[in-house]
């Protein structure tokens, strides 16, 4: 198996750490090693794993070389540059076409796309269902995997499997972006819903034949090699592999993934998943709190101090502070965009 891990995203949501220039993959949460850092460690320690690859923006390529001099590994990590900034549907067919050319990828050979940014608690699961399925992404397939929801959250895509298939995969009835609380209510009482963790398995010879039917303007610019695929690359159109592929797609299953995840993106859920202390508060550097509980405080190179207050947010960058509710933070892209508008 090889491994493409997607990581060009320019993710504003957990502003003020999070910016354009420094996107949230290559921050540290709780831990000494990056999002990004954490993914690659994940995978180097998957024996079933031939290739990995990193796809990032040319912009980021220097913040990634220096965060993956930190790892000694015999398994050889490339990094894949995309020139610009296109979503993720483009940078994949980039990333295929870099894997067959470069790394000797075959038609049948399965590729595992994966974002940089999702919290996974124990990544042991993952990777004994990976060797499990490896064979089932030669069979003219894509395998997305799935996540059975715990809460009725609406910043997840939600995807609705429906009948039993081969091995552990279902048919996929329908995906729903973001639903209404209502609906996300719906759907966890009702069962047969996942949240999408936006990974998924297939073989060249599948993903090239989907794409070509799928979204044709981005499989024609893509086959005159990979040199024609980076000089045609600002000419792809800007589109997500969601909607270029796998929401039109009829060769879909999905997976079910039991582990304990989080794909990271608002405040909220980087409160949900990091340890907390005996009054239910996440604390990261320098804080002096008395009588505060189920709070989230990220600290920088500044005391923050708190007292009586609780279900909290507040984040602290070396020149701008944050403070929000709990619960309020799906929000924030809109924010911070009108933020760095008014810069």
């Amino acid at each position: 198996m090889k491994v493409l891990i997607l990581a060009g995203g320019k993710g504003t949501r957990l502003w003020p750490l999070s910016s354009a220039d420094v996107p949230k993959q290559f921050l540290c949460f709780g831990s000494h090693l990056s999002l990004l850092q954490q993914t690659v460690f994940r995978f180097l320690k998957a024996t079933l794993v031939e290739e990995i690859v990193i796809s990032t923006n040319i912009q980021y390529l220097e913040l990634v070389k220096l965060q993956l001099a930190e790892f000694d590994s015999e398994k050889k990590i490339d990094i894949l540059v995309e020139p610009f900034f296109k979503n993720t549907a483009p940078a994949i067919a980039l990333g295929v076409k870099y894997l067959q050319e470069k790394k000797g990828a075959k038609d049948n050979c399965a590729i595992l796309v994966a974002p940089c940014d999702h919290w996974i608690e124990n990544p042991e699961p993952l990777l004994t269902l990976l060797s499990k399925i490896n064979d089932f992404a030669k069979e003219d397939k894509i395998i997305l995997f799935g996540i059975y929801p715990t809460d009725a959250k609406t910043g997840y895509g939600y995807i609705q499997i429906g009948q039993k298939q081969k091995g552990p995969c279902y048919s996929i009835e329908g995906f729903i972006e973001k639903p209404e609380k209502y609906l996300a209510e719906q759907y966890l009482a009702q069962g047969g819903y996942y949240w999408n963790a936006g990974m998924f398995l297939f073989c060249p010879r599948t993903f090239w034949t989907e794409l070509a039917q799928c979204a044709p303007e981005i499989y024609q610019k893509m086959q005159g090699g990979l040199q024609s695929g980076i000089d045609l690359f600002e000419k792809q159109p800007r589109v997500s592999i969601d909607y270029a592929i796998l929401e039109k797609t009829k060769k879909i299953s999905l997976c079910p993934l039991a582990i304990k995840w989080n794909d990271l993106g608002c405040w909220d859920s980087i409160y949900e998943s990091l340890p907390k202390d005996q009054n239910e508060n996440v604390k990261i550097g320098d804080t002096r709190i008395l009588e505060t509980k189920n709070s989230l405080i990220i600290g920088n190179k500044k005391t923050i101090s708190t007292i009586g207050v609780e279900d909290l947010i507040i984040i602290c960058s070396e020149d701008k502070i944050f403070i929000s509710k709990r619960g309020n933070t799906e929000g924030l892209k809109k924010l911070s965009q009108e933020l760095i508008n008014d810069a």
